[in-house]
């Protein structure tokens, strides 16, 4: 089955006038599109479509031995090896069902529909969704947020959600890595900045060496040891950082890590 992907008038109709392989420009600064471009670009929307539903697919079964784990761990009568079992099946079931929704992202047309929407709300929902993982992990969360309305934008919720859950998974995979009895803080930080809305995500965490931040934001590149490593969570969230009209970036720290995003308020 063949995709096609809408194109420009004058794209189209470079292409088709007398077998041109190149969309001809029309002098005022537009660019020209090769007909291998063209193909190139209907090549990518099939391996998103086929990408997006096998992600839909193996989210389902996944929902599912996550719950079931979940309930079998509230048991009072398992022995300590059988919960240790569970704890592992549940931490990679996790780690599975991240990868499908930074795949599914990945996947996802980025013109999604845009609404006016207070990031404190967002980064609330996203820290509750993540509680559990962070007291299993014994991290110590501390947010500092501007107060309600104090911080609206223009964007997607979901993709906005998807951003701030990025940065703070990864803040938690790097916790992850601190030795036994080591204490685990996280700082979210909220606030409006001179037309611009700010959040910082901090972690006390092993930090990342000088030699590997040029890598930071590549996709399937992690910092992470090789069994632990997806390498989507930060690319995904500075192409929705980007799509938004912001930016993310890592800022020079002493210790642990800095991710900032700066996203235009919707005043």
């Amino acid at each position: 089955m063949e995709s096609t992907l809408p194109m420009s008038d004058e794209v189209a109709d470079g292409v088709a006038a007398g077998g041109s392989d190149r969309a001809s420009g029309d002098g005022n600064g537009r660019y020209e599109l090769s007909a291998d471009r063209l193909r190139h670009v209907n090549r990518q929307a099939m391996v998103g479509q086929f990408v997006s539903g096998v992600a839909h697919e193996l989210n389902n079964p996944l929902q599912v031995v996550a719950g079931l784990v979940e309930l079998l761990q509230s048991r009072p009568d398992l022995p300590p090896d059988v919960l240790t079992k569970l704890e592992k099946i549940a931490t990679h079931a996790t780690r599975a069902t991240d990868t499908i929704r930074n795949l599914l992202s990945f996947a996802r047309d980025s013109r999604s529909e845009r609404m006016r929407l207070d990031l404190r709300r967002i980064v609330d929902h996203a820290m509750l969704l993540r509680r559990y993982q962070q007291a299993r992990g014994r991290i110590t969360a501390t947010l500092d947020l501007a107060p309600e309305g104090g911080c609206t934008v223009s964007g997607s919720a979901q993709q906005l959600e998807q951003l701030v859950l990025n940065l703070v998974i990864n803040a938690e995979q790097a916790l992850g890595r601190l030795p036994e009895g080591t204490e685990r803080q996280l700082l979210i930080r909220l606030w409006n900045e001179g037309g611009k809305v700010r959040l910082m995500v901090r972690d006390n965490g092993p930090g990342i060496p000088p030699d590997e931040r040029a890598e930071l934001f590549r996709p399937f590149v992690s910092t992470l040891p090789e069994q632990d490593a997806v390498g989507l969570g930060l690319p995904v969230a500075q192409a929705i950082a980007s799509n938004h009209g912001g930016r993310l970036w890592l800022e020079e720290t002493p210790g642990g890590a800095v991710l900032m995003v700066e996203l235009p308020v919707d005043a």
